[in-house]
């Protein structure tokens, strides 16, 4: 389902570190009425932190750490996960690696026929100058080809976790609450925004701004019957109700499974600290499993 975000006009909460993007979502299929489009707002939460800035906190929040243990961390913070580009049209991009054995002043790549260093890229491109010259760089895939990307220039995708148990979140979310006569008005304005593109033109593509009505009825809410006891289904409901059937996780009476390497056993192993912590709540036993590595050429048939 596409998704288009307006970078232009972005709200920063500077008490919050987030930035917040509105935008639009939208599909298209063939109904009753005919080729319909289905339109609706939504917002987008960036961090205002930058990468490296978060790699800086990783190294500072363990100071005991050797330096191979702060990299495997920014390596299980960033791998295999989006972060947004500070420049331009401000981009996704997934990381595919963080490296550690270049910095923006030694990467090069040929730009325009000249040999160009990513530092200069940037300043010239985007007038963006790099601060900490020896700093990691992201490794990341356009095309089936390969790009080297200062952490600097980069923000983290999403919340992090410390701002969203942080009291800022409250204020950021209030940002996004709209009514249903304004969420109207701004499909209609995107809409008007649309058909003025000369490309709709070309393809002589109209899109009725009104909105297609229909009847509807709203269901209520369901309820679940224990015993004599009526129990309405809703969250904090849910909540107070007890695990059916619980099961304690004993030692060495379950097991891990992991691939060899280690980013991956590091996050089995939070897989596991993170279910000791909820356990608690859970009423829960939760102790040491039986760990199985795979080498990356195994198949399932180890696990027989």
């Amino acid at each position: 389902m596409p998704r288009f975000f307006d970078t232009k006009n972005a709200v920063d909460l500077s008490g919050s570190k987030l930035r917040i993007l509105s935008g639009f979502k939208a599909s298209a299929f063939q109904s009753q009425v005919g080729c319909t489009l289905v339109v609706d707002s939504i917002f987008k939460f960036m961090s205002t932190n930058s990468c490296l800035s978060r790699m800086i906190e990783l190294r500072d929040d363990y100071p005991q750490q050797s330096v191979h243990q702060w990299q495997q961390r920014c390596k299980m913070e960033f791998c295999e996960k989006s972060v947004i580009a500070d420049w331009g049209n401000q981009r996704q991009y997934i990381v595919t690696d963080v490296v550690f054995d270049t910095n923006p002043i030694q990467e090069t790549f040929d730009h325009q026929g000249k040999e160009t260093s990513v530092a200069e890229y940037f300043l010239r491109t985007y007038n963006k100058r790099i601060t900490q010259p020896k700093q990691p760089m992201f490794l990341v895939k356009v095309a089936e080809k390969e790009f080297h990307l200062p952490t600097e220039f980069c923000l983290i995708d999403g919340v992090p976790d410390s701002v969203r148990k942080g009291p800022g979140m409250r204020d950021a979310l209030a940002q996004t609450r709209i009514d249903p006569v304004e969420k109207i008005r701004r499909i209609q304005d995107m809409v008007k925004t649309l058909m003025s593109q000369k490309a709709m033109q070309d393809w002589n593509i109209v899109v009725e701004q009104d909105p297609i009505q229909m009847q509807t009825s709203v269901l209520g809410a369901p309820q679940m019957i224990s015993g004599r006891q009526i129990i309405k289904c809703d969250e904090q409901a849910l909540r107070r109700q007890s695990i059916a059937k619980p099961t304690d996780l004993l030692n060495q009476e379950w097991i891990m499974v992991y691939e060899n390497s280690d980013r991956v056993y590091s996050i089995a192993d939070n897989i596991y600290r993170d279910l000791c912590k909820a356990s608690g709540q859970l009423k829960l036993r939760v102790e040491e499993p039986y760990w199985i590595e795979l080498s990356k050429e195994s198949n399932r048939d180890e696990l027989d």
